[in-house]
């Protein structure tokens, strides 16, 4: 399956993992977090919507308890988002609009 700019779609797990791992690694949790938004949003975009969310929550719960810039939170809640109006989860899209308001 093509993907845009004519990548092959199925190599995008592997290129997500190896830079993750690597992060991990290392504890550069900004990074860290937005490579778990970019994997989530990949996953949901092919129509694996429990493994984005699965990949998701660790990343906004390492959010939460962590001091990094809100930015690297608005990757998790945009993907939150997206998952919650894909699957119709319209009360998740409002709490998760209070949540980043405060």
């Amino acid at each position: 399956m093509e993907g845009k700019g004519g990548t092959n779609r199925r190599r995008h797990p592997k290129l997500i993992k190896r830079p993750l791992r690597l992060l991990i690694g290392a504890h550069y949790l900004s990074l860290e977090l937005r490579a778990l938004a970019f994997g989530a949003e990949y996953r949901s975009e092919t129509g694996r919507m429990d493994t984005a969310l699965r990949s998701l929550l660790p990343g906004l719960t390492a959010f939460w308890r962590s001091d990094v810039s809100n930015t690297r939170g608005e990757n998790l809640y945009e993907t939150l988002i997206s998952i919650a109006g894909v699957m119709n989860w319209r009360h998740v899209e409002v709490l998760v609009h209070g949540r980043r308001t405060r």
